[in-house]
């Protein structure tokens, strides 16, 4: 459940269910969701996507494999569009705010809730590490504060359910792309190679180019 590719698929579907961190083998409770949905035929296609959410979770219990813990949540399919301008505006201030305050930038980025794939990391609780909501900023620049409330915005819109247990307790119903320069650059040299899509052939890219500027020049 990332912006990168809710961004791709977001004509495709009204509600998009997903999961931040990688899902257990035994992935969907299938013969849960078709019981309610049989039971409820006449529920919305938004109530049936927040039951997927969390009756996932609910139907692991307190015993999931203890290697990946269960995230899930729901994206307003229409909404996502708003988030490519508002990374694209936090991108651009984070670089400009970048010779004051690439230590406290950096570390927001390090401190992020991360997953399997350690550079996936849930971006509310970036945001949150950047500037805690109701508390003093950890990067007080007024450009990057601003642009993180027109992120803010966007999230509040768009996530409309989420559920997550306790092994990723700052799981907030959306991750992003967030690595170093350096492993950004090695992603991209493999994928010249041949291993993956190159991060700037995506459509989020493409009409976020700041956001990939800082991810490129950011600080270590």
């Amino acid at each position: 459940q990332m912006v990168e590719v809710a961004y791709e698929i977001r004509d495709k579907a009204s509600y998009i269910v997903g999961s931040e961190e990688s899902p257990p083998d035994r992935g969907y409770f299938y013969n849960r969701l078709m019981q309610n949905l049989t039971e409820s035929p006449e529920q919305s296609p938004r109530t049936f996507a927040s039951f997927i959410a969390q009756d996932t979770l609910a139907a692991y219990g307190s015993d999931p494999d203890p290697i990946f813990s269960i995230t899930q949540s729901v994206l307003e399919a229409s909404q996502v569009g708003a988030l490519a301008p508002a990374l694209n505006q936090l991108g651009a201030s984070l670089s400009a705010a970048q010779p004051a305050w690439a230590t406290q930038i950096a570390n927001a980025r390090r401190g992020a809730e991360n997953y399997g794939y350690i550079e996936n990391r849930d971006l509310t609780d970036f945001l949150n590490n950047l500037a805690p909501v109701g508390g003093t900023p950890t990067v007080n620049d007024a450009g990057v504060l601003a642009s993180i409330q027109g992120v803010r915005t966007a999230l509040g819109t768009t996530i409309i359910t989420n559920a997550n247990g306790s092994g990723h307790p700052r799981s907030r119903g959306l991750a992003i792309y967030l690595p170093s320069p350096s492993q950004y650059i090695a992603t991209e040299e493999a994928q010249e190679d041949g291993y993956g899509q190159p991060y700037r052939a995506l459509s989020f890219t493409k009409a976020a180019p700041a956001w990939r500027n800082f991810l490129q020049t950011g600080p270590r």
